[in-house]
């Protein structure tokens, strides 16, 4: 028994000695009677200075009551749970600790604690660190917001170097802009700096921000005044401190360089400080070039209302402009960080801005409980396998995942996103990698309306041709035939009626007859590819209607009807234009019945819409052509070039309205206007 009681203590000397814990023993009074050799580490006090010392020696003031609880605790016999404190080294430094322990017990009786403490001063950094880069991020993203919303040029250009200073806690800085033909950069704002430096220039390679503007990369100077590489410019006063400046990088060039400046003694920018602030550059350069872009739409749409010209030229300049808009659009949507981003290797996303609520529906919440599934699932199918496999590749060859790809939202809806990121890195064991997503489902809209535009500014060049080159011979052709046939008429009445001269006649009405044909194709193909300009004022619909009619040569062997269902309020439109419109359906419908039908006219009204429907009782339009109906140059019939449908739809919609129809083979078709009700 006293071997086995030997044994069993020097097994626990043994582990008390080679703990990396200290491990004490305090006697009912709080007083050191054992310490280990983690102890003498932990506190700065050999075993023999620490023999006898109280706890309360080593425990800051702060932390006392909550000691002195745990202790009486103790002496109770209930164990000490661990807690947070810190102790104070005999060096006067305070080390954060957590520690724990329990009673000592003799013969039933509580003779001592054991207390067991650690450093987790570590533990603490990781935390604090943890934090900070969190906090960083949120700065980030508020910041990148602030600056991507609607400015002016001078307005943005400033607001970039005050939330860059701010970001990193700088008192003040600067911004470049670079001309790499002259390669020069222009200082063009200058905040809260002893001097005002707005429009100094430096060569590429001259002082701080001419470095980064030729190399690209970001520069720290600890002490400007000291420092061998500042610029002539500055050489009298010297008058800055420390220094840290970046490169605004769009599409793979330098466009303009960011410092930022503090004169504080004890300020030096760090590592972090420049990771951030070259993030935040790049957001920047993005914003820069979007506004730059806009304004200069903004000023080519001044020039185009100054300047206009003839209808070739028209349509050839904004064909022209609207082809350079797509090109830069495009290349800004690509790249504008809508929604940022933070994911590991599997799929899982630590980090995600808030705005992706506003783009995908689902909250960041949302996102970080459902783990990939609720990304990668929702993805298109036709798409899922490209991005699994770019996504994969950024973390197993570093390839650059830069995708476009279909996802459902929250709400079902189908969304084109833009989805990238450079490159992954390592942290603790994870791979890790940052990213940006944008919603481009808008852009691939606008391609689609390109290609309209180019489609229509052929049309334009081809109606240009037929109105000056056809119009006016075809004008005196149906002049002439018209005397003519006056004349030939005028012979019948005085002479007789004459079975050869009765045959010019019928000849020259069926020439004038073709002649009008002509003028109308000549018509529909102007109505269609003109510019529209319309001028609205209130009309009344029903008299609108009823004149158009009355002016159209109606066959016997068609009945019309009129019906109005109530009264009518006036609607804001361009008379002239909305007769072409009633005239050509009225047209269309007489031309369905070629054995005769009854023509329906309706005039109703919704709450938010007034309604014209033309109703025929004719052939009716086969459902493989129904989405074709409004297509230039379709048409199903023997004569006819598909322009009257396309240039009525396009007129109604001039008016903020919808034309829309009805049709079942063999029992006729409904074409129905709807036009917006002015409200009072």
């Amino acid at each position: 028994m006293e071997e086995e009681l030997w044994l069993s203590e020097e097994r626990y000397r043994n582990l008390v000695e080679n703990s990396k814990d200290s491990i004490v023993i305090l006697d009912l009074k709080g007083n050191v009677v054992f310490g280990n050799k983690a102890t003498e580490e932990l506190t700065g006090y050999s075993v023999e200075e620490g023999a006898g010392m109280n706890v309360r020696d080593i425990t800051p003031l702060r932390y006392w009551p909550r000691s002195l609880k745990m202790l009486l605790k103790a002496r109770t016999g209930k164990p000490i749970p661990y807690f947070e404190s810190a102790i104070k080294r005999k060096d006067g430094q305070l080390v954060p600790v957590e520690s724990g322990g329990q009673a000592i017990l003799q013969d039933g009786k509580v003779v001592g604690i054991q207390i067991i403490t650690r450093d987790i001063t570590e533990r603490k950094r990781a935390d604090e660190a943890t934090r900070g880069r969190a906090e960083e991020l949120a700065a980030l993203q508020a910041t990148v917001l602030d600056i991507t919303g609607p400015h002016d040029l001078p307005t943005l250009l400033k607001t970039v170097v005050e939330r860059a200073a701010r970001l990193v806690g700088a008192s003040s800085g600067g911004m470049y802009l670079c001309d790499p033909g002259k390669q020069e950069a222009r200082c063009v704002v200058s905040y809260n700096t002893p001097h005002d430096y707005t429009g100094a220039t430096l060569k590429y390679g001259e002082g701080a921000a001419g470095i980064v503007a030729q190399t690209g990369e970001p520069l720290i100077v600890d002490d400007y005044r000291t420092w061998q590489g500042r610029a002539g410019a500055f050489e009298e006063e010297r008058p800055f401190g420390a220094l840290l400046t970046v490169p605004m990088i769009w599409q793979g060039r330098v466009t303009g360089v960011i410092h930022v400046l503090d004169d504080t003694a004890s300020r030096r920018f760090t590592q972090a400080d420049q990771e951030l602030l070259t993030l935040f550059a790049n957001h920047a350069a993005i914003a820069v070039e979007n506004t730059r872009l806009l304004e200069q739409e903004k000023r080519h749409a001044e020039e185009l209302t100054r300047y206009s010209t003839s209808l070739e030229q028209l349509v050839a300049q904004r064909t022209s402009a609207l082809q350079a808009s797509e090109k830069k659009y495009r290349s800004l949507v690509e790249n504008i960080p809508d929604v940022t981003w933070t994911t590991d290797s599997e799929g899982h996303t630590l980090f995600i801005s808030p705005n992706v609520a506003r783009v995908y529906g689902y909250t960041p919440e949302e996102i970080y409980e459902a783990g990939a599934a609720l990304w990668f699932l929702r993805i298109h199918p036709d798409d899922a396998p490209r991005v699994k496999e770019a996504f994969e590749s950024l973390f197993t060859t570093g390839k650059i995942y830069d995708v476009e790809y279909r996802i459902r939202r929250k709400d079902e809806n189908w969304i084109w996103l833009h989805d990238r990121a450079v490159a992954a890195y390592e942290k603790g064991g994870v791979q890790y990698a940052d990213g940006v997503f944008s919603d481009i489902t808008e852009h691939r809209r606008m391609e689609e309306k390109l290609h309209k535009s180019e489609r229509l500014a052929v049309i334009g060049e081809l109606a240009a041709m037929v109105g000056h080159d056809l119009r006016n011979p075809l004008q005196g052709m149906v002049s002439t035939v018209y005397l003519a046939k006056r004349k030939l008429e005028s012979t019948l009445e005085s002479h007789g009626e004459d079975a050869v001269k009765r045959d010019l006649v019928d000849m020259l009405e069926t020439i004038e007859n073709e002649s009008q044909y002509m003028d109308k194709i000549v018509s529909d193909l102007q109505n269609y590819a003109s510019p529209l300009k319309t001028e609205p004022k209130l009309v009344e619909l029903e008299p609108l209607v009823k004149d158009t009619l009355s002016k159209i040569r109606v066959p016997q062997n068609v009945k019309v009807s009129f019906k109005v269902s109530e009264p009518l309020p006036a609607v804001m439109i361009d008379h002239v234009v909305m007769r072409r419109v009633f005239s050509n359906l009225i047209m269309n419908a007489i031309q369905a019945m070629p054995d005769g039908g009854e023509l329906t006219i309706d005039l109703s009204r919704t709450e938010e819409r007034l309604l014209v429907s033309f109703r025929d009782t004719g052939v009716g339009i086969p459902e493989e052509n129904m989405d074709k109906l409004f297509n230039p140059f379709f048409t199903t019939k023997a004569k006819g070039q598909g322009l009257g449908l396309p240039a009525c739809k396009r007129l109604v919609e001039a008016h903020d309205g919808r034309i829309t129809v009805e049709s079942k083979l063999g029992e006729g078709s409904t074409f129905t206007v709807r036009l917006p009700i002015i409200k009072s």
